[in-house]
């Protein structure tokens, strides 16, 4: 049993607690307090971020931004929550089912396993070959012939065996997975392309990104670029020289603009945090000073545990300070279109060309270009949307 759970040390913990309790000391166990914690993890956190800072409807109900009710039932009565993964991998197969596909690809059988690493992971703009080789991951290689064949486990088979595909099906696999789902995220495609814009018009002006959190925290994005140096140790007698890589004065803007949505969304949940954690701190009610609300707890990146009596509260101020970012009179989209903007400016000469569209001058290739600085799409902070968020996250229907 313990074999096949997934957390087995968790469940132990548990068991303990009840033996404890409940058996060892029966007599007296009932009225004995649990200390075990619980946990309040994310339903895939990046996306929750995305869907908030884009107010991206659909996407916030998948991800259980915004809660999923039903008018008919009772006030305050919700449905079960949703699992975005296993409505992508829904999707995915409803479209190989619907194309031209080769049979053994139509013979895979979309499970929330085979394509959850792969969703989780496009916000933190993982590239279509990352994605092929975490399909790949799920295969065995055999050698037929010295050619490699794959063949994918028959959990993820409508035939209850294991499918064969040469190296081409799986890639083709990997692309499908990333097609189907990214045209399934609008918003998310409307956020990268402003961000590709952005970052477009500052490297272009051979500077490094930068954006203040929500908390006041100020992050350069300035990767370098690495000289690989060789030299011969006299410290070391082998024969073998010895390779180290130096920083250099460039600036990597690949890994700049690759990293830069990902570091972004780490940023926000790290403010998140933080903004919760000051809402432990609530004014006295004698009006002196700020008292502070004792509750145990700890966390890691977007995962919460603490005992079951405060879980509630927790859970509540955790989602106020994600109010706080995105759905306050200064959305923090808003702030971060401002700062971007700001920046720019300071590193360059703007002006409005004939369309009343402010544009800057950079230099690419050592040609003088004027690029146009992007606007927010208006959906990113439409007014309309707040209130609805808002009582999703309050679950308030």
């Amino acid at each position: 049993m313990l074999k096949n759970l997934k957390e087995p040390f968790q469940f132990v913990s548990m068991l303990h607690a009840i033996g404890k309790h409940y058996i060892i000391n029966y007599k007296e166990g009932i009225n004995k307090s649990f200390r075990n914690p619980i946990l309040l993890d994310a339903s895939c956190n990046g996306l929750q971020h995305l869907s908030s800072m884009t107010r991206d409807v659909e996407l916030a109900k998948q991800t259980n931004v915004i809660g999923n009710w039903d008018d008919n039932k009772e006030k305050n009565e919700s449905l079960p929550a949703k699992d975005l993964y296993t409505h992508a991998a829904n999707l995915i197969q409803k479209h190989v089912e619907e194309n031209d596909y080769p049979e053994s690809i139509k013979q895979i059988k979309f499970t929330r396993k085979l394509v959850k690493k792969s969703i989780m992971t496009i916000p933190y703009n993982i590239s279509l070959t990352g994605i092929q080789a975490q399909i790949k991951a799920h295969a065995k290689e055999i050698r037929e012939f010295s050619r490699p064949i794959f063949y994918l486990p028959a959990e993820f088979s409508k035939l209850d065996k294991p499918i064969r595909l040469y190296p081409s099906e799986l890639k083709r696999v990997g692309t499908i997975v990333y097609t189907v789902f990214a045209n399934e995220l609008p918003s998310l495609n409307n956020l990268r392309k402003y961000l590709d814009s952005m970052s477009k018009i500052i490297l272009g002006l051979d500077s490094y990104i930068y954006w203040i959190t929500p908390t006041g925290l100020k992050i350069n994005l300035s990767n370098q670029k690495l000289k690989s140096s060789i030299f011969q140790s006299r410290l070391y007698s082998g024969d073998r020289p010895i390779t180290i890589s130096l920083p250099t004065n460039q600036l990597d803007k690949v890994a700049i603009k690759r990293s830069w949505m990902p570091n972004l969304i780490h940023s926000l949940d790290s403010a998140n945090i933080q903004l919760f954690v000051n809402k432990l701190h609530i004014p006295s009610p004698r009006g002196e000073g700020k008292e502070n609300i004792n509750i145990p707890f700890y966390t890691i990146h977007d995962c919460f545990a603490s005992l079951p009596n405060s879980m509630e509260l927790l859970e509540r101020l955790v989602k106020e300070a994600f109010i706080e970012i995105y759905f306050s009179d200064n959305a923090y989209v808003q702030s971060l279109h401002h700062q971007l903007t700001e920046q720019i400016r300071d590193l360059t000469e703007t002006k409005l060309d004939e369309n009343g569209e402010e544009i800057a001058k950079v230099f690419i290739r050592n040609k003088e270009e004027w690029l146009t600085i992007p606007k927010l799409p208006y959906s990113f902070t439409d007014p309309d949307l707040t209130e609805k968020f808002i009582k999703g996250l309050t679950k308030n229907p």
